[in-house]
């Protein structure tokens, strides 16, 4: 992080920064704080086995949102939910959603009568 070029001088000064910042090391730390803050006050709650899984069961379905730093995946066979839920981030966050076709380095195959392969 560098200074603006009118406060270059200023080596002895330092900045009190009051959010976090996209690229500081802090920032994914402070990114999933308040996503899962966010989770949690929709009923979802956080896996022991990993953090960054969120899991909701709601009329017997699971919901599952996957948190990597700033990529995430929301899976569940009731499509009405999975949009109600992506609706719902919309209006929280600036998020863009899309059916998965890679993510975190794996493709995924959709096959016409429902399931999918991860390559």
């Amino acid at each position: 992080m560098q200074q603006p070029e009118r406060y270059e001088n200023n080596t002895d000064q330092v900045w009190n920064i009051k959010r976090s910042l996209y690229g500081l090391k802090q920032g994914p730390r402070c990114w999933r704080k308040r996503f899962g803050t966010y989770l949690s006050s929709v009923k979802f709650r956080s896996s022991q086995a990993d953090p960054c899984l969120y899991i909701r069961v709601k009329k017997g379905e699971k919901v599952i949102v996957v948190l990597f730093v700033d990529d995430r995946m929301v899976m569940t066979a009731d499509k009405e939910e999975a949009n109600i839920l992506i609706q719902k981030l919309k209006r929280e966050f600036k998020i863009t959603a899309k059916p998965a076709s890679y993510f975190l380095g794996m493709k995924f195959e959709r096959f016409d009568d429902g399931p999918f392969k991860i390559c």
